[in-house]
């Protein structure tokens, strides 16, 4: 630690804020701070955050079961600011913290992906306008994804369908709008972009975002 220009105690005594004692990583300066600042961290031992199923049952514990370590995962990241020789592990979750130190776990998922889309013309929420250059999307919603898309590097690639609801959905659905969100349970799409109703019905295909 001293090597790399922080205090011997840095991230080894427990969950503390760290950075924002330690004025470390932009923390401490004037201005307007990282959010990770007031968070508590630690170095973890990496060979025991995953979760040990044979453990945690020869401890007479259920798997996910907080009272025992080895009961339940606890995500963590290998340190950027020790060298990498270290092997040096950090976790906020472990101290009940989120992670938001490292901005690339919202993407990891997403980025560098094709989305596949379907929507409906429904105005002023998503339009469907179909000319001589083909078909194109737009509305309030659309345009918010699209916004949305720009926050991912690499970026994210989304493809709106020309189509709806498939004929096999529809065939089990009077909705176009339950049919559609069937699609999305089955894999013929990845999102759907409209102004939806959260059913009941629907709630048990798949998830909504609000």
């Amino acid at each position: 630690l001293a090597s790399a220009g922080f205090p011997g105690t840095y991230g080894v005594e427990g969950c503390k804020a760290y950075d924002q004692v330690f004025n470390t990583s932009g923390c401490g300066a004037s201005g307007v701070q990282p959010d990770f600042c007031i968070e508590s961290w630690c170095y973890v031992d990496p060979d025991l955050c995953p979760v040990n199923a044979t453990k945690c049952q020869n401890a007479g514990f259920l798997l996910n079961d907080p009272a025992f370590p080895a009961c339940r995962s606890r995500p963590h990241a290998r340190s950027e600011v020790l060298p990498q020789s270290a092997n040096a592990h950090y976790s906020y979750q472990t101290c009940g913290s989120l992670d938001n130190y490292q901005q690339s776990r919202h993407q990891s998922n997403m980025q560098g992906r094709t989305l596949i889309a379907t929507t409906t013309d429904d105005s002023p929420y998503t339009t469907v306008t179909a000319d001589s250059a083909g078909v194109s999307f737009g509305g309030m919603q659309i345009d918010y994804f699209r916004d949305v898309m720009k926050v991912f590097v690499p970026a994210l690639d989304l493809r709106i369908s020309d189509t709806w609801a498939s004929p096999e959905s529809s065939a089990k659905f009077s909705s176009s709008f339950t049919a559609v969100v069937n699609d999305v349970a089955v894999g013929k799409y990845d999102v759907a972009i409209a102004d939806f109703w959260v059913t009941s019905e629907r709630m048990l295909l798949t998830n909504f975002l609000p």
